[in-house]
């Protein structure tokens, strides 16, 4: 095992581990990456019964054991150890967020019909039909757009067959491995706006 060093004068967490720009976005984009993976496939094999599913696709460990073959030393690795909590946390939350408008958008779904029950409820005969439908879409639209990109960031997880190096691969050079990190942080932060 190598010596693992610090460097406590570090700007960026990246520097504090003695790590590249380059190494920290891509242990960090590869937490997420394997994350959303997990998720895809508990959802699309095993459609959402976490139980049928193996303790590798459902357990955090499961997650981070996938996430150790993309390091190539014991720095990225403890980094990796480090980093993988907080960045884990903010893609389940990102994907629990993106799941929870989809099914109100969702206008066969259950959750669209309880909300426009308890319009209905709430206003009465002074909306027609058309106007609160009207009224949940507006609604719905203002609070899923800062979710748009996370529909398309799925779409090419699905697409890469969960394969990081071919994800990457269909990403734009300037993208490379800030592009989930960066687009998960900027969905973070307009949620954050939404309550203001």
């Amino acid at each position: 095992m190598e010596k693992i060093t610090f460097n406590h004068e570090g700007v960026h967490i990246h520097d504090s581990f003695n790590l590249t720009k380059e190494q920290g976005n891509k242990i960090d984009s590869v937490i997420m990456f394997e994350t959303i993976v997990a998720d895809r496939i508990l959802e699309v094999q095993y459609e959402g019964i976490r139980e049928d599913a193996p303790r590798e696709i459902k357990t955090k460990t499961g997650v981070l054991a996938r996430c150790m073959n993309y390091t190539s030393t014991d720095q990225e690795k403890i980094y990796l150890a480090y980093a993988f909590a907080s960045k884990h946390h903010a893609a389940l939350s990102v994907l629990a967020g993106y799941e929870a408008l989809r099914r109100v958008t969702d206008k066969e779904g259950e959750l669209r019909s309880q909300f426009l029950e308890a319009a209905r409820d709430h206003f009465g005969d002074k909306f027609s039909e058309e106007k609160l439908e009207e009224k949940l879409e507006e609604m719905v639209g203002s609070k899923t757009r800062p979710f748009k990109p996370v529909k398309k960031l799925i779409r090419q997880v699905d697409a890469s067959n969960y394969d990081y190096s071919l994800f990457k691969a269909m990403l734009d050079e300037e993208d490379g491995d800030a592009y989930i990190p960066e687009l998960v942080d900027d969905i973070i932060a307009n949620i954050k706006d939404l309550d203001d």
